[in-house]
């Protein structure tokens, strides 16, 4: 060693090393191995699937603008908005709990 710089920099690696958590930092963190042999990867995916129901969602609409909204950028609709979410909730769909709206800008 040269110099001082280089004597600290020595020693502060080797301290790392011999660290109980240096020593943890050279180990790999998962264990690399082969797939178990009994059905747990992708053989499992078409019952899997055969299990997903898809949702069904009713065909209504909830036009904000029928709340108070107006197409006016100057306009805060923030509240025509939340309307429409308490209007969406009442009818039996949605959620009416806290909702955060903040600028919403339509691009058409």
């Amino acid at each position: 060693m040269s110099n001082r710089r280089e004597f600290l920099r020595t020693l502060g690696a080797g301290a790392a090393l011999a660290s109980p958590l240096g020593s943890m930092a050279c180990r790999p963190a998962v264990q690399v191995g082969t797939a178990p042999a009994s059905g747990t990867g992708w053989e499992l995916v078409p019952g899997i699937l055969s299990r997903i129901v898809a949702p069904k969602f009713r065909d209504r609409d909830f036009d904000i603008t029928r709340y108070g909204a107006r197409p006016d950028a100057s306009f805060d609709n923030t509240d025509a908005i939340h309307r429409a979410i308490q209007g969406c909730s009442a009818a039996g769909g949605g959620s009416s709990g806290s909702h955060t709206v903040r600028r919403v800008r339509a691009f058409v």
